[in-house]
């Protein structure tokens, strides 16, 4: 029997099986919207050219993002390596996952020419 590693929600699944290039997904604290966000951006790891960073207003904001993503990603991808410092996952086709922090209307400045 293979080891589950997380397995979706009903609201979860829908939220992950949209089409549309923009998804919003609100609700009550503990309605798995985080367990969503990490989980659904592992869909393209596999291409070396993808890039996605995942936000919260405040940098302690993403420790909890952080945490479940050590959980699942080194389970899922063994061989992908968390950079402490800068705050991503590399993944072995060279796909990365960014972690960051988004405190005013100008913080996505931060965030131009991510590679």
């Amino acid at each position: 029997m293979p080891n589950i590693i997380w397995q979706p929600q009903p609201k979860q699944i829908e939220f992950m099986s949209r089409e549309e290039y923009e998804v919003l997904y609100g609700g009550a604290a503990g309605g798995g919207k985080s367990d969503a966000i990490i989980v659904e951006a592992l869909r393209q790891v596999d291409n070396p050219n993808y890039r996605a960073l995942i936000l919260r207003k405040t940098y302690p904001q993403c420790r909890e993002l952080i945490i479940k993503s050590l959980r699942i990603y080194s389970a899922v991808y063994p061989d992908a390596e968390y950079n402490g410092s800068e705050h991503y996952w590399k993944f072995p086709s060279g796909a990365k996952i960014y972690f960051g922090s988004m405190p005013n209307q100008l913080s996505y400045l931060n965030y131009q020419g991510l590679s």
